[in-house]
């Protein structure tokens, strides 16, 4: 049995974001918004806009949220949402913000901690309390189209997912006026992390016929794309190509789920307190590279099949051929090839390896013993 969970409404264009005051007047009959937001979004052009045009429905506007969205900060915003009165919550931002203010939206009625949450030690709601409207402001996450969270409990020392089908935006507005104010290295880390999505949703153990055509689409015009959006950041089409590539990667991995890039990612980007896209592109190619070696010597030729299949839907030629045009896309948008000078030492092994089994690596199309884990990331180094 396959199932499919999808925000209601996605809606995707340029301009798009004047349908938002329409959006929330039909989800309810008389809206008071929590603006979730990123200041520099919030600070744009397309942002003040948006805000503008929200009038009364406004009841208030939180900026707090800030890269790696903890459990206490998560917290903090659901004490802003009573404080507010809001009947709704609208994201404006990254997958940071969209993460933390669906969890907030989610948990709003309750009174156990997020951290409670998070670590087991609280059951979950049958139900969310609050709708979330999701507005993407960087084109790579996808958080906009899936039913998890990713959040940091510095006390427990862990990154994961907090997971529910009522944390999935009831709408999700995908305006890519937004992206053209991303620097690019924030372009080119939200892109790959796009990439990233589409490459491991076309490979994963559950992924579909309906998921895989999108997962190789989106991977194709990534590609192509990318490039051009990072050194020419006002070149509009290359940003509407890249925005709405990682649409559609968030469609397609929040059915089928991911790989071992993200399953080693969030113990990395912890540790190293990195943005979760540049881990997500450095580990990619040798996460790929890793997966071809173990199919061809386990002779498991559905996988190796796969790949080919995705490769030429790249124009990549061969399997080697994709993860050579993935590590020159790297090298292009200025990512660097390893850890080595960013912080991660031996010291940091057992901790990836006991931190590295979540969802993802269960969907990997191949299984990583700890010890191939380790030779990974001697070579990481």
């Amino acid at each position: 049995m396959t199932t499919y969970n999808l925000p209601r409404q996605l809606i995707f264009g340029n301009g798009t974001r004047s349908q938002l005051p329409e959006l929330l007047d039909r989800l309810h009959n008389a809206p008071r918004a929590l603006l979730v937001a990123s200041r520099s979004a919030l600070a744009s052009e397309p942002g003040q806009e948006l805000r503008a045009a929200l009038g009364t429905r406004l009841a208030d506007t939180d900026t707090t949220i800030r890269h790696d969205p903890t459990v206490t900060s998560v917290d903090a915003l659901r004490h802003h949402l009573a404080d507010s009165h809001a009947t709704i919550v609208v994201a404006l931002g990254g997958g940071s913000v969209i993460d933390a203010a669906k969890t907030a939206a989610f948990l709003a009625d309750q009174p156990a901690n997020t951290a409670d949450f998070l670590n087991g030690r609280a059951t979950m709601p049958a139900h969310g309390a609050l709708p979330c409207v999701a507005i993407p402001t960087t084109a790579g996450t996808g958080a906009e189209s899936t039913r998890n969270a990713v959040l940091s409990d510095h006390d427990a020392n862990v990154k994961k997912s907090l997971r529910h089908l009522d944390m999935l935006p009831i709408a999700a507005i995908c305006d890519p006026d937004f992206t053209l104010n991303c620097p690019p290295d924030v372009t080119a880390a939200s892109g790959m992390d796009a990439l990233t999505q589409a490459i491991e949703s076309y490979c994963s153990r559950n992924a579909s016929n309906l998921t895989r055509p999108i997962a190789a689409q989106a991977a194709a015009m990534l590609l192509d794309a990318l490039p051009h959006a990072v050194r020419k950041p006002d070149d509009r089409d290359s940003r509407n190509a890249v925005a709405e590539a990682s649409m559609l990667t968030g469609l397609a991995f929040a059915q089928s789920g991911l790989g071992s890039v993200h399953g080693l990612a969030h113990p990395i980007g912890h540790l190293l307190n990195l943005p979760h896209g540049l881990v997500c592109a450095i580990l990619l190619p040798h996460c790929l590279q890793l997966n071809l070696e173990l199919a061809c010597a386990t002779n498991q030729l559905q996988t190796l099949q796969l790949v080919q299949k995705l490769a030429d839907a790249c124009n990549a030629g061969t399997p080697q051929g994709l993860v050579d045009r993935i590590a020159m896309l790297n090298r292009v948008v200025g990512i660097p090839n390893s850890f080595a000078q960013l912080g991660l030492t031996p010291a940091h092994d057992s901790y990836i390896l006991r931190n590295c089994r979540s969802g993802s690596m269960t969907t990997n199309p191949v299984e990583l013993p700890d010890d191939t884990i380790q030779q990974l990331l001697n070579t990481l180094r």
